[in-house]
């Protein structure tokens, strides 16, 4: 099953997201630049479109990974509020221990897809451990 996985960046909110679905406003990942940052106090909302066709009186099933890397982030405190953590506990940029492990996200993606079988039944042993 041949498939076609484009996106689109940088829609202002889910609407948006959604009008540039319905027109077909989708890029190639490949050949798309890099969404530059969004304007202070918003944040861009966007979307990975996959095209296939499916044969009459079939099915198909398609899957996909949202993967994320965030070396650093940023403690409450450091963002003006009081009602976490005192300052002098925590630094104001608190790194994250995956940035050790994978360079960006799609070492990430890679890791998943090489991995995904252990990493779902080690998450599912857990999960029953915790419950039990």
């Amino acid at each position: 099953m041949p498939t076609v996985t484009t996106v689109i960046t940088s829609a202002a909110d889910e609407e948006e997201l959604f009008d540039s679905f319905v027109a077909h406003n989708d890029t190639d990942p490949s050949i798309t630049p890099p969404t530059p940052p969004s304007p202070k106090t918003t944040t861009y909302t966007a979307g990975v479109v996959q095209s296939f066709t499916v044969a009459a009186n079939s099915s198909a099933s398609v899957g996909f990974v949202l993967c994320w890397h965030y070396p650093n982030r940023m403690n409450v405190t450091s963002l003006n509020s009081t009602d976490w953590v005192d300052q002098n506990i925590l630094p104001a940029r608190l790194g994250n221990m995956y940035n050790n492990w994978f360079q960006d996200a799609g070492e990430v993606g890679a890791y998943f897809g090489k991995n995904s079988k252990m990493l779902l039944s080690n998450t599912k042993k857990y999960v029953s451990s915790m419950f039990r």
